[in-house]
């Protein structure tokens, strides 16, 4: 008979320290990441529309004379300038960023401006330093900007840090001089060679 009590009581103990355990919690399901910005990974392997870095003067820099407070504070602003960029675009939008006349870029074309930081002292481009900041414009579906070509702007820093994305209105402001070709500044492409 006490043969028989000490496994039922050893099973009654495990049962009773079960029922008082804490239930187990029910794992989260798995989700999927969504990176904020999926559009440019890996747009290092697209096709870079200038092979050597573009400096990007000030509008002012060649000027002979005066220019106005106001000027100056808006170059001090302005990303774009007194610094190296290289652009990549990607093979939905290569087509159109290479064409001399007609440019209308297809929906889902994405380019990529990188910006570096120079050296003031000479103005050359920092050797082996990452970007500083990215600028991107992707093409949107015909009505997501209809009075800015459809562009949505993406910023970002130059380790990936988002800064802004949209309808970003001082990239539209200043894109809305370029209607001819789709938006897109294209100062930075290399002479195509016959």
């Amino acid at each position: 008979m006490k043969a028989l009590l000490l496994p039922l009581n050893i099973t009654l103990l495990a049962v009773g320290v079960l029922a008082y355990a804490e239930p187990p919690k029910p794992q989260p399901k798995p989700t999927l990441i969504v990176k904020p910005y999926a559009e440019i990974e890996s747009y290092r392997k697209w096709e870079r529309i200038n092979k050597t870095p573009y400096f990007v003067e000030s509008k002012f820099a060649m000027l002979c004379r005066d220019t106005r407070k106001r000027q100056i504070d808006e170059a001090k602003n302005n990303p774009h300038v007194e610094t190296y960029i290289t652009v990549h675009v990607n093979a939905i939008g290569n087509k159109a960023m290479r064409a001399t006349k007609n440019v209308s870029f297809p929906v889902g074309s994405v380019v990529i401006k990188e910006k570096y930081e120079i050296d003031k002292s000479t103005y050359k481009m920092k050797p082996n330093t990452p970007p500083k900041l990215m600028t991107v414009m992707i093409k949107r579906q015909k009505g997501y900007s209809s009075t800015t070509g459809d562009w949505e702007y993406l910023v970002t820093k130059g380790d990936g840090e988002l800064q802004a994305r949209g309808k970003i209105a001082k990239c539209q402001n200043c894109h809305a001089k370029q209607k001819n070709t789709d938006y897109v500044f294209r100062t930075y492409r290399e002479p195509i060679r016959y």
